[in-house]
């Protein structure tokens, strides 16, 4: 039900074009200032809030395995957008994955920004479409990889690169 909650609030929000942070701050599942520990790649985190802390799998996209071309460069592309904001970020909780993870689209406030976005738009990720209908961004995300792909911009520019989830399968 709460996801329910999330999703509504995400497309009352998305279908008033350019919502206000204010206004995002009251959609369910919204959780602002966490202090980012860790970068482990393109789309894990760990973040804290005073005594509480979690590992976040981002909503919406998947970005390369350490182990794959890009793989680096994507976690240095998010850490630096990170780094950017302060190390904060604020966080729409969606759902909670099979490993204990919390799944959330990830904002920065200076600048403001949706993580997703730039990482996708910036060809550092791809857009998840197996979980995209439980994004509430999702035209948006969607948007940044039509940018992606026009530009040929990293993982765009080689048309022969293994999309991560096809990389785990096949290990």
């Amino acid at each position: 039900m709460k996801a329910v909650q999330v999703l509504v609030g995400a497309l009352l929000l998305a279908s008033l074009g350019g919502a206000s942070w204010a206004m995002l701050q009251k959609v369910p599942g919204f959780q602002p200032s966490w202090q980012v520990v860790s970068v482990h790649d393109g789309d894990t985190i760990k973040v804290r809030q005073g005594n509480r802390v979690e590992k976040i799998r981002f909503a919406c996209l998947d970005a390369p395995e350490l182990s794959q071309p890009l793989g680096q460069a994507s976690r240095n592309h998010l850490k630096r957008l990170i780094e950017e904001a302060g190390d904060r970020v604020t966080l729409k909780i969606l759902d909670t994955d099979r490993y204990g993870r919390k799944v959330a689209e990830v904002y920065t406030t200076r600048p403001q920004r949706l993580l997703q976005e730039a990482q996708i738009q910036a060809g550092m990720a791809y857009v998840y479409h197996r979980y995209l209908r439980s994004c509430p961004d999702a035209v948006q995300i969607k948007r940044a990889e039509a940018i992606a792909r026009q530009t040929k911009a990293g993982v765009w520019k080689d048309s022969s690169s293994i999309k991560p989830w096809n990389y785990r399968h096949q290990k």
